[in-house]
């Protein structure tokens, strides 16, 4: 895909999600900055489970709003930035708060430079999540087998 409008962006990564089942998607429009809107925003980030940020251009209030209230409720945040064409106030806002926040592992964030490589690097990352999740549940339920005893129990427990 090649650099198009915001609506282009949005519709091709509203088709690439839907493939996920898993995940509700919820694409907070480019206008969630009037009051309205932000809460609005507000509440889908209160009730998503993971969030992606694409910063390619300008930073805009609510995608701000958006970013340091996700941080807030403790979301995991995935963060992707197209370095090419941003302006100095969204350079700033990556160095100054993304970066430092990715590396203390509370997010990640990847840079990009064609839309065909965002899409690549959103469905690693939601592939990666899914694993390292379905891992602890893996783990929780082997935790709870080796608890039990008798029929289901772990090998070699007898119920007495």
């Amino acid at each position: 895909m090649q650099h198009g409008s915001d609506r282009d962006l949005r519709k091709a990564l509203r088709a690439f999600l839907d493939r996920f089942d898993l995940y509700e998607c919820q694409i907070i429009e480019r206008v969630s900055d009037t009051n309205g809107i932000t809460d609005e925003c507000r509440e889908r980030v209160e009730y998503a489970d993971i969030i992606l940020l694409v910063l390619e251009v300008d930073l805009r209030p609510g995608v701000k709003d958006e970013y340091y209230f996700a941080r807030q409720l403790g979301k995991e945040i995935f963060p992707f930035y197209r370095p090419a064409g941003a302006n100095e106030e969204l350079r700033s806002f990556v160095e100054y708060e993304v970066y430092p926040t990715a590396s203390s592992g509370s997010a990640t964030c990847c840079s990009f430079s064609s839309y065909d490589e965002l899409l690549d690097l959103i469905e690693s990352n939601l592939l990666q999540h899914l694993t390292r999740d379905y891992r602890t549940y893996l783990q929780q339920k082997a935790h709870k087998r080796l608890e039990q005893t008798g029929i289901g129990g772990a090998p070699g427990t007898v119920e007495r």
